[in-house]
């Protein structure tokens, strides 16, 4: 929650910290203390130490600031923020401004913070159409839960790390006093101390680590890291050494070991990484077995236009990588590449044997494309292709995404975002999953999305069906059953139509099933059946979508959407971090247990045409 302040001392930052964490000087920070915008302790010495909720207003602060919301209307504003979190418990806080008015949604109501006036969501919808989110904050309520185990609150810091990194350090902390043992805990508050520039207190972590479990390949590695950037490269050695013994496939400290004795020349069988390596790897994250291929995306250079790439017996050449994909953020083509490089170990389970769309995008993310879906020639001959023939009697070759070369001659394309086909390339009219299309129409909003959803999701768990979510990268979410293969496409199409029709029906205030635009209620949510028709796609999980934000369609859980989230949480620069901490959440999607038989479902009519 966001209530009450942290009373553990090591909980709380210090001014360069805050600085850092909150992106105004250390001058701005004095200011807003000095003139009672935020109140932090003092320790023993008389420095300033800030919390949680300091943050919260800190940010809040500099986004009013910068939509120049006059500087006695803020300080009334952080006030009475103050005074409701400490109130009441938020999970939830979000404040928008247009320059004149500001309005704060901790999800269940929205009120103007400096009169403390409550709106109607007309009101509130007229400020928040025009304005911008100028702060964003969200904490599990389980946060303050006395019962909570060692490994609960290790698994509660890692769900904060990305939203509130104080109040993850904090569970951190909680995790230890339960255990002083916790390896996981040592190894990811080490991480987050090594990142904030507190190398000796991520030593003495990641030291701790290696202590409890001398066979740890993360902690040895990380140890590393953190002794190199201190300017030890002798025990930095030593570190990778034992990090490769303990853990063989640990590609960053090979990569990295490689790079100290290349620069040393002290070991017999040195190897030579190319001159694309030109940056350490950084400190990992203690992960639930999910190992991304940050090294490989290491090797596509920064410094050139063109260049082939080896990935074992194969060549790729990449041209353009850097040119400008996304203006306003800066993210070139060769940054699209290292993403999906990065990424692949779990995207390419998900694209295997299945036929790609592909989407162009020659010019960037703003520019325009175009759809290919034939295989374009020349290719290199690995690459393999799936022949479909559509009704007109035309055979066209997809290409197929099998492993990493043929990923990134996909995506060196042009391709931002992945469409794969929904069958396999043995049976393409016979899909291994039903999914509905969640996307909202003009008037409503993505919280409406979000309870859309749930009830999808509730009316398909009535049936028995196990349901995965994803949001869109767009403006919405997709959910999706796995099914056993056997109905055709076809047969799912007039199944997910039965059910959209009959939820939208019970439903008709929030949902519609209508497909064509001119028919369709304003302010409901679409439940897009359509999609699951023949030769239709989708966006596929942990594709990059060609937006402002460079947003990804992710995987999330039913308890982060009943929380909350938001599109842009998930985004092409955080998402691997986060995959590396909780793993692929779609891997059941990729396996043969778990699967729900549809036949019984399909009716009468689809049952005599499998028999004629």
């Amino acid at each position: 929650m966001l209530a009450g302040r942290a009373s553990d001392p090591r909980a709380r930052l210090d001014t360069a910290q805050v600085a850092r964490l909150v992106g105004v000087p250390p001058r701005r920070l004095r200011q807003a203390v000095g003139a009672g915008l935020v109140t932090p302790l003092r320790d023993g010495r008389g420095r300033m130490r800030f919390d949680f909720v300091d943050i919260v207003l800190l940010r809040t602060m500099r986004g009013l600031l910068e939509k120049r919301v006059p500087v006695r209307q803020i300080g009334a504003i952080l006030a009475s923020l103050r005074r409701q979190i400490g109130e009441r418990p938020i999970t939830r806080l979000s404040v928008y401004a247009d320059g004149r008015r500001v309005v704060a949604w901790d999800g269940a109501s929205r009120w103007q913070p400096d009169s403390g006036q409550f709106l109607f969501n007309f009101d509130a919808a007229q400020v928040m159409r025009g304005a911008c989110k100028v702060a964003h904050f969200r904490a599990p309520a389980r946060a303050h839960r006395p019962d909570l185990s060692a490994d609960d609150w290790c698994d509660l810091a890692m769900e904060l790390e990305d939203s509130s990194p104080l109040e993850a350090r904090a569970a951190y902390h909680h995790a230890l006093d339960l255990e002083p043992t916790h390896v996981t805990a040592h190894i990811n508050l080490g991480r987050m101390l090594h990142c904030d520039g507190n190398l000796t207190s991520a030593e003495v972590h990641y030291r701790a680590a290696t202590e409890v479990e001398p066979d740890n390949g993360l902690a040895w590695y990380n140890l590393g890291v953190v002794l190199e950037d201190a300017k030890r490269p002798k025990d930095a050695v030593r570190c990778y050494e034992h990090a490769v013994e303990h853990d063989p496939e640990l590609a960053d400290a090979h990569y990295n070991l490689a790079l100290l004795y290349e620069q040393r020349d002290h070991h017999p069988s040195r190897r030579s990484v190319g001159s694309a390596a030109s940056s350490r790897a950084r400190p990992a994250h203690a992960r639930p077995g999910v190992v991304l291929g940050t090294a490989a995306a290491r090797l596509i250079p920064t410094d050139v236009d063109d260049a082939t790439v080896a990935v074992g017996d194969r060549e790729v050449r990449l041209t353009n990588l850097r040119k400008v994909f996304w203006a306003d953020l800066g993210l070139t083509k060769g940054d699209l590449i290292r993403y999906y490089v990065t990424i692949a170990p779990v995207l390419l389970p998900h694209l295997h044997d299945r036929a790609m769309v592909m989407k162009r995008y020659p010019h960037g993310a703003a520019g325009q494309f175009f759809f290919m879906k034939r295989a374009p020639t020349p290719r290199p001959p690995w690459i393999e292709t799936c022949s479909i023939e559509h009704a007109s009697g035309n055979v066209i070759d997809f290409p197929m995404i099998q492993d990493v070369p043929a990923l990134l001659w996909v995506i060196n394309l042009g391709c931002i975002d992945l469409n794969q086909w929904y069958a396999r390339c043995d049976d393409v009219d016979r899909p291994d999953y039903v999914h509905f299309d969640l996307d909202p129409g003009p008037g409503a909003t993505f919280a409406h999305v979000c309870k859309s959803a749930l009830l999808v999701d509730e009316g398909l768990r009535a049936l028995g069906f196990p349901t995965y979510v994803k949001t869109t990268g767009s403006r919405g979410l997709h959910v999706y059953v796995p099914i056993v293969r056997g109905p055709t496409q076809h047969e799912v199409w007039e199944l997910t139509k039965r059910f959209a029709i009959d939820l939208a029906a019970r439903h008709p205030d929030l949902m519609t099933a209508v497909y064509k635009v001119a028919k369709r209620p304003a302010g409901r949510v679409l439940v897009d059946y359509n999609q699951n028709a023949w030769g239709r796609t989708l966006a596929s999980i942990y594709s990059v979508r060609p937006t402002p934000q460079a947003s990804v369609s992710a995987p999330v859980t039913w308890d982060e959407v009943r929380r909350g989230i938001a599109i842009e949480d998930f985004r092409i620069d955080n998402v691997p971090a986060r995959v590396a901490r909780r793993g692929d959440l779609w891997a059941p999607l990729l396996a043969t247990r778990g699967r729900v038989d549809v036949r019984p479902l399909l009716g009468d009519a689809a049952a005599r045409r499998r028999r004629s």
